[in-house]
């Protein structure tokens, strides 16, 4: 009878599959979350704790580069 004019009501299957990937990422590196806890976690709280992992893991690569990098280069001083 009365029909509104917007359909969107929810997710669309693009955004389902972004926020999955986020609850995998999360569950899989995030050490200690669980499904449950990140799949009814506030979306803030769950980008917020995905950025601090982004971070964590760029800073390690860094970190890996460099102690690499001593060990192929031995002869050159580092500052």
């Amino acid at each position: 009878m009365y029909r509104w004019e917007y359909d969107f009501f929810g997710l669309t299957p693009a955004n389902k599959a972004g926020i999955h990937e986020e609850i995998f990422t999360l569950c899989h590196h995030g050490g200690g979350f669980t499904h449950n806890d990140v799949y009814h976690m506030p979306t803030y709280l769950r980008r917020f704790y995905l950025k601090q992992l982004v971070d964590l893991k760029k800073e390690e690569k860094q970190q890996y580069k460099k102690a690499s990098n001593k060990q192929t280069n031995p002869r050159i001083r580092q500052k």
